[in-house]
């Protein structure tokens, strides 16, 4: 299990440190990416809208709500 916090986030989530250096997608339910990066401290979501949303690194995923 992977643990992004805080969950639910007002937009910045604290990314784990197997994950830095790695790419990371934030989708929509739809599938839709709608962020890709290179995973650093922290992911920055607060240009997303409210919402519920997969953040994938690799084979991991993590549901994020998003306030």
């Amino acid at each position: 299990q992977v643990l992004l916090y805080p969950n639910p986030t007002a937009g910045i989530l604290n990314v784990p440190l197997h994950w830095r250096g790695e790419n990371v997608e934030a989708s929509n339910l739809a599938g839709q990416v709608l962020l890709s990066e290179t995973a650093q401290e922290s992911l920055d979501l607060s240009n997303l809208p409210t919402g519920v949303y997969l953040v994938r690194c690799g084979a991991h995923y993590a549901r994020i709500f998003k306030e």
